[in-house]
């Protein structure tokens, strides 16, 4: 049993010596370590503040929108999500013109780090500093939890190092000391034996020598006894000669007995031979089988080490058995991996010492031809009849190419995602862009139209009712583009129906003259190698759409005093075909692959027809959605086809009505007499509502171009009876303002319809649940405004 501390400390002055080297390197090592181990956990604790700061201003652009929107719980939403960043302890909002503020948090640290974001948002082609963001974030708590950890570390430590002293003193002990001890004791007792002889002659020990002093003293002691021994060894020397006879003797009768045990054990090796090329062949068995699999097998001791690797693991590694054999796995994989895995690696000495079963455990391998590999592997323990642990055994491949893979695949999904995301994007605000002159076009095309006063001859009203048509087709298109990202996957909803192309395509002819005329493209349709009961299963919005795309592309992009031929075909699989056929310059063939692109043009971008590239990629994929199918054949210098096909319908004919027909406006409903304010900084949707309210009685239309002025109005005319208001306004935008209104009391029952060119639902739906009494949407229809009107009049 191994003695305590104090038996060191007392009574072994070796011990003491130890103990105090032991000491002293212990607590020097326990302080280096600790050192390091903070200062990388304060790196550590640095980088993950700069992934903080990464993150808030990942948050910027959203916060931007929500102070330009002047939406206030969203923006309280964002800066308390920013707050509860890590080490992030304050965080600011402080706009621009008003200086509005909006915080969350206190800054109670000394040491802090601040970073400000401005927050800008863009208007009409100018870059506009709204606000700015300013986010406080606190060293302190760095501070705080290193020196937690360090009180943590060098407590750990301290045990680590009072434990390995201890297993030295053990060590030591058993293997020198107790000895050193033993052996000293001995030939104290063993010189002082030989004193008793000669009471005059003994080793002279003083008070400071330790137990190696002893021993070398009492062997010096010793020494000189033995060399006074060596002549008596003499006179003994001729007894012994006379004893070896003896001995001659006894060895002849024991080379009899070695002989008749050899013949017994040559026996039992023949025995021992067979079993052992059995057991060779089993083996040679299973090697085979290993060598011909794709994975390959290994075997490591019980630390870890490498003692076998089927051939399979050289082929494909291009290691030799003398780079592995007699390694552990951390010892052959890259010295980067291990550096930057190190929980990896961790975890993988902790399945090994806990002797659990290794599952799908990755790491990266530098062959010797440069390459870097990355091996997965499985595998378990095994222990022999005992249950001694012996090591594991298992299973290994290359998953290199697989992991690339997955990593390009997931790079191409980032790509494309960012792609839809800026797509969308500029989609969402060109479509905004487009509704405001649409609106001017389509309103004043309606107030000609429902003009009593003066009435249109036939002629204008032929014009007008074009106008009117072509924008509502405008109008169904930006709709549609608004939509493009659902198209392309796919996931447009479609209202499928039984309808005449013909009767269709006529109609959409008769839209396009005004554009056939400014070209001077003329349109030839024949349709005589069809039946006319012949019907086609398609979403009617969807199959105009594909119809004016095409014939509107034929008309632009042909030569003057050029034709455009529609004609219709049935094919041999019961299909019909629909031919598309221009008289223009047509397209190279090293151009048809890009054909369908969007916003590629085809090198058309700076002659003098209008496009934006995207019809044919929309018609393609609407096509395809109603199962149908289109293509193309050109020649350069004599024109192009464009061709689609669906299937034919057999059922009788049923009447359909084109699904974008625009409304008639001219209304038996007149405004009621009322006093209303328009709250709008575009002078043209002023003018437009103007000249419809001067087409009734009674009705007086008060104007204001920005909240700021129009909330004071409101709060001072009495006899106000309605409010129509634009969201998008300079300064304070529409929700502000209605918030502001509703904290006058004399305000709180004036009904205030939003009139605006953003259509996304999500706007809509908040207009409503912040107290909006209607959402009317640009273009306005003016059936729809005075109907809306005086609904609310009457409540």
């Amino acid at each position: 049993m191994a003695p305590s501390p104090s038996f060191f400390l007392k009574g072994n002055k070796i011990g003491k010596k130890l103990m105090v080297l032991i000491i002293a390197f212990s607590s020097f090592i326990t302080f280096f370590i600790t050192g390091i181990q903070l200062f990388l956990d304060y790196q550590q604790q640095l980088n993950d503040l700069d992934d903080t700061f990464k993150s808030v201003s990942v948050n910027v652009p959203t916060i931007s929108s929500s102070v330009w929107a002047f939406d206030e719980e969203q923006i309280s939403l964002s800066i308390e999500a920013l707050q509860k960043l890590r080490n992030i302890e304050y965080v600011e909002v402080t706009t621009v013109p008003n200086q509005k503020k909006w915080s969350v948090g206190k800054q109670t640290s000394h040491d802090v780090i601040v970073q400000e974001y401005p927050l800008q948002y863009t208007k009409r082609d100018a870059l506009l500093t709204i606000a700015t963001l300013k986010v406080v974030a606190s060293l302190d708590a760095i501070y705080e939890r290193v020196l937690s950890k360090a009180l943590r570390i060098l407590l750990s430590n301290a045990i680590k190092t009072f434990c390995v002293a201890l297993f030295m003193f053990g060590v030591f002990y058993k293997l020198i000391a107790r000895r050193v001890i033993d052996l000293a004791n001995r030939v104290e007792n063993l010189s002082s034996e030989i004193s008793e002889f000669d009471k005059t002659d003994h080793a002279t020990i003083l008070p400071e020598d330790d137990e190696i002093d002893i021993v070398q003293k009492n062997f010096d002691h010793m020494e000189q006894k033995l060399r006074r021994t060596v002549n008596d060894l003499q006179d003994s020397n001729k007894k012994l000669q006379d004893a070896y006879e003896e001995v001659q003797t006894i060895n002849s009768e024991l080379e009899a007995r070695v002989y008749e045990r050899t013949q017994h054990l040559q026996k039992e090796i023949v025995e021992r031979e067979y079993i052992q090329e059995s057991l060779k062949s089993s083996e040679q068995r299973l090697r085979d089988i290993a060598e011909a699999a794709s994975d390959w097998f290994w075997e490591v001791d019980p630390q870890g080490r490498f003692t076998y690797l089927s051939g399979r693991c050289y082929e494909v590694t291009g290691l030799k058995p003398e780079d592995v054999i007699g390694k552990s796995r951390m010892e052959i994989s890259m010295r980067d991996d291990l550096e930057g895995e190190r929980e990896k690696w961790q975890l993988y000495k902790e399945i090994i010492n806990n002797e659990l079963k290794l599952e799908n455990f990755q790491y990266h391998l530098n062959a010797p031809n440069g390459n870097t590999m990355i091996v997965e592997l499985n595998g378990k323990p095994f222990y022999d009849a005992n249950g001694t642990f012996l090591g594991y055994h298992g299973a290994a491949r290359d998953i290199t190419e697989q992991i690339i893979y997955q990593e390009k695949l997931q790079h191409a999904k980032q790509l494309a995602d960012t792609a839809n995301k800026a797509k969308s994007e500029f989609i969402s605000s060109m479509s905004h862009e487009l509704r405001t002159p649409l609106n001017g076009i389509l309103g004043f095309a309606q107030l000609l139209e429902m003009n009593t006063k003066k009435a249109l001859d036939e002629t204008q009203a032929k014009y007008v009712q074009q106008i009117l048509g072509a924008g509502s087709h405008l109008l169904t298109l930006i709709n549609e583009i608004l939509d493009l990202a659902k198209v392309e996957a796919g996931k447009v909803q479609l209202s499928l129906e039984a309808i005449s192309p013909s009767a269709v395509i006529l109609d959409k002819v008769q839209m396009l003259q005004p554009l056939s005329e400014k070209y001077q493209v003329e349109i030839i349709t024949d349709f005589n190698a069809i039946d006319a009961e012949v019907e086609l299963s398609v979403d009617m919005t969807r199959f105009s759409q594909i119809v004016m795309n095409l014939c509107s592309n034929a008309i632009k992009y042909n030569r003057k005093s050029g034709k455009v031929f529609i004609t219709m075909e049935r094919t041999k699989n019961n299909w019909l075909k629909i031919n598309f056929k221009d008289t223009g310059q047509g397209i190279p063939a090293d151009q048809m692959g890009d054909l369908f692109t969007p916003f590629n043009r085809l090198a058309a971008e700076g002659s003098e027809t209008e496009g934006t590239g995207v019809g044919l990629s929309i018609t393609r994929r609407l096509v395809e959605l109603m199962a149908g199918r289109i293509g193309v054949e050109s020649e350069v210098g004599k024109g192009s086809t464009f061709w689609i096909e669906f299937k034919i319908l057999h059922k009788p004919k049923t009447p359909s009505t084109e699904a974008i027909q625009y409304q008639r406006h001219a209304t038996s409903e007149p405004l009621m007499p009322c006093r209303v304010l328009y709250v709008e900084d575009n002078k043209e949707n002023m003018k437009l509502l103007s000249d419809i309210f001067n087409q009734f009685e009674g009705v007086e239309l008060l104007k204001a171009e920005t909240a700021e002025d129009a909330i004071p109005m409101v709060v001072s005319d009495t006899a106000l009876d309605l409010i129509l208001m634009d969201l998008n306004l300079p300064g304070q935008d529409g929700f502000s303002a209605l918030k502001e209104l509703r904290r006058h009391v004399e305000c709180d029952d004036i009904p205030v319809i939003a009139l605006s060119a953003n259509v996304r639902p999500e706007i809509i739906e908040r207009a409503r649940k912040e107290g909006f009494k209607d959402f009317l949407t640009k273009p306005i229809n003016i059936v729809t405004l005075i109907k809306t009107i005086n609904a609310c009049l009457k409540k």
